[in-house]
């Protein structure tokens, strides 16, 4: 069978995931900002029409064919037990000789015969494998004969549907009454349209032939520690089990959909003692430069980098200076996700003459793409979506099958690189270079997407059939793990912004290190507080409340410190400022802004204390440097201390801003506990009825809370990191921490499929908190309470554990179908149309029959059976025994409740859950493995036990 590589899969996902306009850097956190809006006036849409798109007409060659061998094929012979397996390795080795013409692989490790006889049958094996490539050489011209007949037909079938989508307008609106932005042909059957008016909207809704209609939405943007927070550098951990941090990653290539990246940054350089080997033959991106984004600026680390702004141009938002036309990073935050996934290794963080230790990626051998869809006033989907449906790459995802590439003759390849590491193939080369495509057969593209972004709000309608979630799903087709971050949108139940059951979605922890900074007041009290600054000798303090102008007139509150020319300035000069956290500071007010008003008024220091008992404690602040010498009490016990301690000594209170040690940080912080800005479940499966899912979002949390990571000092969103380095907090920060695990997993197990890092990871994860207790979540107010599904998915992610799951929960292609066909909602028809595959269902089909790592009933009415099945990546055959807690108001049963697997065996687990008393919430239980052989393996269950019948 011919078969096309995933690329155009994988690149679709990787761009039109962006989707509309990005309002904001962190979604729902204080102090966001919004630099330039688009015309709301605007009325954008994209239509979905019947007809199959190119990748559904040729449904056969997108295929990835380690779908049918993974039914075969459940163990990796890497990870095989020399001493338990070797002819089990040896035998599936062998079902693959012919098509893989694998010999090369075979070794003594996999040999269970004396090795006289391992050596005679290699060398039969060599002289064999030459007699097949000259018996083959005619067989592979032909076949690429037929190849490149088959690209040029898809060429001819995406101009077809492009024809018909003009025609479609032509017939159904007035000439001049809308604008064709983009055509979509290749994962959607689609146009992006701009209508002149809403009449027109709703008269295409309303004619035979289209699909879907859906308005393009916002998304928003939702390490020095975290790599020993998370055990990777420990003697067992995941750099030891990736062969050492020197190789943990390697080859892997992760995705970055966001602000583009800084390419001069040490973590992303390919100089020595950090050498790279050629950029891996299985990515094929592109590198776009210009004046800000240099020749050279790509290498064997950052081996890709694209940005994309036709609409945002043509719509007069972008300033190409300000912004950058080019893939650099003008705000920060892709620098900094995209080294928190895969940054070099020990790169030291120096900021403000401070060093704050090394830092290394969570995979810090794995190579960077960066795609650049996200810009300082945000980016549009139209611009992603066209970008990447114009870009042909039609390229081998597995042995035996074929490549191509059609690309501009402005762009140049990173597919190979010379010596000094420049780009050396042209789009022209490439193309010639597809019979190297047909001998080397691995895939094509990028092998993880990370994307610290996602919607503020649901799509409407069905949300599987979104755009986004689409252009997911067809990368997860072609074998690429999707990471996403959860959203920012705090602690309320339902706020979460990842939605499909094929993405990991990922929520944010603190860590346990903090930097404490210490004011001494002048009776010898000694308060806490939170910076990263110098220390201040002893020093006269004095009140903002005392020194207002009482002809001051703004909107603000003086004592917030955010206008200069609210004091006088001869009472601050030489002082320490005390200025007052108030609400404004969750309305636009910044801790910025506090040390640039100290500054002008030659402060030589500042505090800040809070005095409203009924504002939430402990202020939201995250340690960053300033101007000049400053604290942030963050608890309305300290900050009493200190106003009182001013109030009793007027004219002679004084104190010291002292600093334990430069960079010093601490470890006494409780953790993981779920961050009270990390979004929460349960997520909806209609954006319009809001209608909860059988899903479990997010599906895991990881550490977001200040992240030490890289930085652009071009970024203009946080002027305070003027460095090469920052600290910040978010879901943003958490999602590459996966996306890095998911790049190691990714290496070590080659063979494994999408869902089966998901599961290993989910199925892992750690349940308690450092003090031994079970993992907390703060709500918006800060206060604990012990964490639900709903706000940790499976719990923290562990990496070690993650290497050696035991049993792992597949998933294929048509099973996510059958999951969408059974929503409420959706049609078979529309599934088909939208997607290229046809639903395999019944009516009794529900979404809670997909396989995941999880159980989520949004409505239980009696009794719903569920079925998982599990299957073994353990190395020998191992016993099961489950052990069940049952969510309140239901009865929850397994069969079997023991049983023995061996491996690459799966075995069927049936449950019974049945509404015992009516409940109008969700309540929450667990289901967990426990093999002899010291494996443990857990998923949540989640249920509303909705009625008794």
């Amino acid at each position: 069978m011919k078969q096309f590589s995933g690329w155009v899969l994988v690149s679709y996902a990787l761009l039109a995931i962006v989707a509309s306009t990005v309002s904001a850097l962190y979604d729902g956190r204080p102090g966001a900002r919004i630099l330039l809006e688009p015309d709301e006036s605007k009325i954008v849409y994209i239509v979905t029409l019947e007809g199959k798109p190119v990748v559904a007409e040729y449904d056969d060659l997108y295929n990835d064919v380690d779908e049918a061998s993974n039914k075969k094929l459940k163990i990796d012979p890497a990870s095989v037990s020399r001493t338990a397996s070797r002819r089990t390795a040896r035998n599936l080795w062998a079902q693959h000789f012919v098509v893989m013409t694998g010999i090369d692989r075979l070794s003594m490790d996999f040999c269970d015969v004396p090795h006289g006889r391992c050596i005679a049958l290699l060398l039969f094996a060599l002289l064999f494998k030459e007699l097949c490539r000259f018996a083959s050489g005619f067989c592979l011209l032909k076949q690429n004969e037929s190849f490149r007949s088959m690209i040029k037909d898809s060429k001819q079938y995406a101009a077809k549907l492009k024809s018909n989508q003009d025609a479609f307008l032509q017939k159904n609106l007035k000439s001049g009454s809308y604008e064709k932005v983009h055509s979509f042909t290749h994962v959607t059957n689609a146009m992006c349209v701009e209508f002149s008016n809403r009449a027109q909207v709703e008269k295409i809704k309303s004619l035979a032939g289209v699909v879907r209609v859906e308005k393009d939405y916002m998304l928003v943007s939702s390490t020095t520690h975290t790599p020993q927070l998370l055990a990777l550098s420990s003697a067992f951990g995941g750099w030891a089990l990736s062969g050492g941090q020197q190789s943990a990653g390697e080859n892997i290539v992760i995705g970055m959909v966001d602000t583009g990246i800084n390419p001069g940054h040490p973590s992303f350089l390919d100089e020595d003692p950090n050498s790279y080997g050629p950029v891996p033959a299985s990515y094929l991106g592109t590198c776009t430069v210009d004046d800000t984004f240099p020749q050279g600026s790509c290498n064997r680390k950052l081996v890709g980098a694209r940005y994309f702004s036709d609409s945002a141009s043509a719509y007069g938002i972008l300033d190409p200076v300000m912004d950058f036309a080019s893939p650099m990073d003008g705000n920060g935050h892709g620098t900094h996700t995209s080294a928190i996934a895969a940054g070099n290794a020990d790169i030291q963080v120096t900021v403000e003459g401070i060093t704050f230790g090394s830092m290394s990626g969570v995979a810090p051998r794995a190579r960077v793409a960066t795609y650049k869809c996200i810009y300082r006033y945000g980016g549009f989907l139209s611009d992603c979506v066209a970008a990447i449906d114009q870009e042909h790459i039609l390229a081998p995802s597995r042995p035996g099958n074929y490549s191509v590439e059609e690309r501009s003759s402005e762009t140049k390849c990173t597919h190979d690189l010379g010596a000094d590491g420049e780009l050396n193939h042209t789009s022209d080369e490439l193309e010639m270079s597809i019979d190297r495509s047909v001998a080397q057969a691995v895939q094509d593209g990028v092998n993880v997407i990370s994307m610290s972004l996602g919607p503020p709000s649901p799509p409407g309608g069905v949300t599987y059939l979104s755009s986004l979630e689409i252009a997911l799903l067809a990368a997860v087709k072609a074998g690429v793990v999707v990471v996403q971050s959860a959203g920012n949108a705090g602690s309320s139940p339902g706020t979460v912004t990842s939605f499909s059951p094929w993405v990991i979605s990922v929520g944010a922890a603190n860590t346990d290190r903090t930097y404490p900074v210490y004011l001494d007041l002048g009776d010898g009290t000694t308060v806490q507080g939170v910076s990263y600054t110098s220390g201040l000798p002893s020093t006269a303090l004095i009140s903002s409340a005392d020194i207002v102008d009482p002809n001051f007139n703004s909107s603000l509150v003086a004592t917030d410190c955010q206008d200069s020319s609210a004091f006088d300035a001869s009472q601050v000069s030489g002082k320490i400022l005390i200025c007052f956290y108030s609400d404004n500071f969750e309305m636009g007010a910044t801790f910025e802004q506090v040390a640039w008003t100290a500054a002008s008024l030659n402060a030589s220091g500042f505090v800040v204390v809070a005095s409203n008992p009924d504002l939430y404690f402990p202020i939201y602040f995250d340690a960053m440097p300033f101007a000049l010498p400053g604290v942030v009490i963050k608890d309305l016990a300290s900050s009493t201390t200190v106003i009182d301690y001013y109030s009793n000594n007027p004219g002679t209170a004084a104190a010291a801003i002292r600093v334990p040690a430069a960079g010093n940080a601490e470890f006494k912080t409780i953790n993981p506990v779920v961050a009270d800005y990390s979004s929460r479940g349960p997520a909806p499966s209609n954006g319009d009825t809001m209608e909860t899912a059988d899903v479990l979002k997010p599906d895991i949390i990881a550490p977001g809370s200040q992240i030490w990571s890289a930085w652009t000092e071009a970024g203009v969103d946080l002027p305070n990191w003027v460095s090469s380095f920052a600290t910040l907090s978010g879901t943003s920060m958490a999602a590459p921490h996966v996306s890095g695990v998911v790049a190691l997993l990714k290496q070590k197990f080659p063979s494994w499929s999408v869902a089966a890092i998901h599961s290993a990871i989910v199925t892992t994860a750690t349940l308690t908190g450092s003090d031994g207790t079970a993992i907390k979540a703060q709500d918006d107010s800060k206060r604990l309470s012990a964490a639900t599904n709903f706000d940790m998915g499976g719990g923290f992610l562990n990496p070690t554990a993650a290497f050696n799951p035991g049993l792992i929960f597949d998933i294929v292609h048509q099973d996510y179908i059958n999951f969408i066909c059974s929503v409420k909602g959706v049609t078979p028809s529309m599934v088909l149309s939208i997607t290229g595959t046809a639903c395999n269902t019944t009516s009794a089909s529900k979404p809670s029959d997909l396989n995941t790592p999880s159980i989520t009933i949004a409505k239980l009415q009696g009794t719903r059976n569920v079925v998982r099945k599990l299957t073994s990546v353990g190395s020998i055959s191992e016993t099961y025994t489950t052990t069940i807690s049952v969510p309140s108001g239901t009865s929850l049963t397994a069969t079997p409740t023991t049983f023995t697997i061996a491996p690459g065996a799966s075995v069927s687990v049936k449950f019974a859950i049945k509404t015992t008393s009516v409940q109008k919430s969700f309540k929450f239980g667990r289901i967990t493995w426990t093999g002899n052989q010291g494996h443990r393996v857990s998923i949540p269950v989640s249920v509303v036990p909705f009625s008794l019948t």
